[in-house]
């Protein structure tokens, strides 16, 4: 049930009886519509979050279960003023994981993007690991709208081998393709004079 206050440490089934026992349906639906976001297929509240549990209070996180092997293993908030996002129990790798080995599969940016594709596809969420993104490799072509997380995905999940690159379908923007690779060029010229700085430095050493 919703408290005053967090509990200490809540288990997994705390979070799934509380977040069972929760109103904040209508209040969810209403938040994503108004982000153009449509129902999804997943239960989605609108909560007080707190020291990882579900507290009575205005709602601040738009909650949902992060879902494995067709079970509830966590839940994830996202934060209604800045989209951050935080799972409540531990770092589960992905969103939408019962997807993963599909033979085509889409990696979406975030947890955002992934609820309004109606939860098809996928989303990486843990905050740092990354070698789970070898269970890519199960899919023969892999779509990604974000150039810079497909290329992550291929480097981490693929050892950056050639010939898997062919795998990836990056369906972004024109110009967010040109940004990227205007970026990459600005930080491999600022590098260049950064070696020949150095080379400087060294020559009067």
């Amino acid at each position: 049930m919703i408290t005053d206050t967090p509990k200490y440490e809540p288990t997994l089934q705390d979070l799934f009886a509380a977040f069972e026992a929760a109103d904040g349906t209508a209040e969810a639906l209403e938040w994503l519509a108004d982000n153009d976001i449509g129902p999804p297929p997943i239960p989605t509240k609108l909560l007080c979050v707190e020291a990882g549990a579900f507290v009575s209070g205005t709602p601040n996180s738009l909650v949902f279960p992060v879902i494995k092997d067709g079970e509830t293993i966590d839940f994830l908030a996202i934060d209604l003023e800045d989209c951050r996002y935080r799972t409540l129990l531990g770092w589960p790798e992905w969103l939408g994981a019962d997807n993963l080995g599909a033979e085509v599969v889409r990696l979406h940016f975030s947890p955002l993007e992934w609820l309004e594709a109606g939860c098809a596809g996928v989303v990486q969420i843990h905050p740092f690991a990354r070698a789970h993104f070898a269970a890519l490799q199960g899919s023969s072509v892999i779509e990604c709208a974000d150039i810079e997380l497909a290329l992550e995905a291929w480097d981490f999940g693929f050892s950056g081998r050639d010939a898997e690159l062919a795998r990836f379908e990056i369906d972004a923007p024109k110009e967010c393709i040109d940004y990227y690779f205007e970026r990459c060029a600005y930080w491999r010229i600022r590098g260049l004079e950064f070696e020949k700085r150095f080379a400087a430095l060294g020559a009067y050493a």
